[in-house]
């Protein structure tokens, strides 16, 4: 377990920070959208970071669409916190798909991503497991 807790609390703390002192411009969030489709992972990571500090609701769906599309493992996860970090409604229903995700990290920074919003689904969702 603390395999898995240890990234998550890093990269929560990273997000928290960065979005306390940032202010993501709509060309920044427009760009970082773009580079969701990049061949580097690294990009990728750094867009989604971008895109959960922004706070913009412009990226919930294209955050949503690559967390379907398979990424590797830790862009999963930083999908997963990031769309937590966003607070959309519209991001609850694939929150609560990974609350039975195979992987216990996934579904870890589910539940955290979860804490974060409030809609009768997800008490429904964790009460229901």
């Amino acid at each position: 377990m603390r395999r898995v807790l240890i990234p998550l609390i890093a990269a929560a703390i990273t997000l928290m920070s960065w979005h306390a002192d940032a202010q993501i411009s709509k060309p920044e969030v427009r760009d970082a959208i773009h580079k969701l489709k990049s061949p580097n992972p690294e990009e990728v990571l750094m867009s989604v970071q971008v895109l959960a500090a922004s706070g913009s609701k412009e990226a919930v769906g294209p955050l949503t669409d690559l967390l379907r599309s398979g990424p590797r493992n830790d862009i999963t996860n930083s999908i997963i916190q990031a769309l937590g970090s966003i607070g959309q409604k519209s991001s609850v229903a694939i929150l609560i798909e990974y609350l039975e995700h195979r992987r216990p990290d996934a579904r870890v920074a589910a539940i955290y991503a979860l804490e974060a919003l409030t809609d009768p689904r997800i008490t429904d969702a964790l009460e229901n497991r």
